[in-house]
């Protein structure tokens, strides 16, 4: 992704090459902001720009609630983009960060939740030279893997505690005894029968 400076004269580019992100911590609570560790790649003519950079990523779409019909095509993903400057395209997400040389770390939470991008855009200053670019991508978040061993706040304590190997197989081993304990009980579930009579506080589910 090319981004030219106004200044002719000046045959500066940068590439937003990547922007790597990897959660370290895993909030023990549901519909909530990830901790994000990621690391910003500015590239100056194929090469590594190492001056100061601040910048600011814009994205485009809609929101949505889990009344909307089609919220679940929403989040397996089954949703066609729409074109730059489409119908009811409102700006649903937006970050700024200013990184000191290349492969700088920012903290941003990346916060997506009810929010379908149809696409991004990019601007920002370096060495006094303002850059913009339209349609960068779909998301804000190119390439991100989560990290193995997960921090995860223990509430009750206000603990951090980090995952071990030994815990992973416990946890695992857990899951198993657990399935085996709902199969063995599983042979004495009655099948309901709408036409018989049960207990007041009896209801389908």
């Amino acid at each position: 992704m090319v981004i030219p400076f106004p200044n002719r004269k000046l045959a500066a580019i940068l590439i937003l090459s990547a922007i790597a992100v990897s959660y370290f911590c895993l909030p023990a609570m549901a519909d909530a902001r990830i901790a994000t560790s990621s690391q910003v790649f500015f590239e100056k003519n194929g090469e590594p720009y190492n001056d100061s950079v601040s910048f600011t990523v814009t994205c485009y779409g809609f929101t949505y609630t889990y009344t909307d019909p089609d919220f679940r095509k929403y989040l397996s993903g089954e949703y066609d983009k729409r074109a730059p400057g489409s119908d009811n395209q409102t700006e649903v997400f937006s970050y700024s960060a200013t990184v000191d040389h290349y492969g700088d770390e920012i903290f941003e939470p990346f916060y997506l939740n009810y929010r379908v991008i149809d696409y991004c855009s990019l601007c920002g200053e370096t060495g006094g030279k303002k850059f913009e670019m339209d349609n960068v991508g779909d998301t804000p978040i190119p390439n991100c893997s989560r990290r193995v061993n997960l921090v995860y706040l223990e509430r009750e304590t206000d603990v951090c505690r980090l995952n071990t190997n030994e815990t992973r197989e416990c946890f695992e081993k857990e899951s198993e005894l657990k399935a085996q304990g709902r199969e063995s009980c599983d042979q004495y579930l009655e099948k309901y029968d709408k036409k018989s009579q049960y207990p007041p506080d009896t209801k389908t589910v």
